[in-house]
């Protein structure tokens, strides 16, 4: 808002708004909604599982490693 005033007149402007995605959360955000309507694949989706868990645990080690050295 504080640049709108630098805009020229004329000009094109594009705003870019997300969301949580709360509207989503019956639908493109539930295995089942999407299985049944065959958008769920099944190998990427355990990829993406076994990465998110991957990374969960060096966050765990991370922060065991921090409270240790303080580095």
């Amino acid at each position: 808002m504080k640049r709108l005033a630098l805009v020229e007149p004329g000009s094109t402007l594009v705003v870019l708004v997300c969301d949580a995605g709360e509207t989503y959360l019956e639908t493109v955000y539930d295995d089942a909604w999407l299985m049944e309507r065959g958008l769920l694949n099944e190998p990427a989706h355990q990829r993406l599982h076994r990465l998110l868990a991957v990374f969960e645990e060096s966050q765990r080690l991370a922060a065991i490693d921090y409270a240790r050295t303080g580095t």
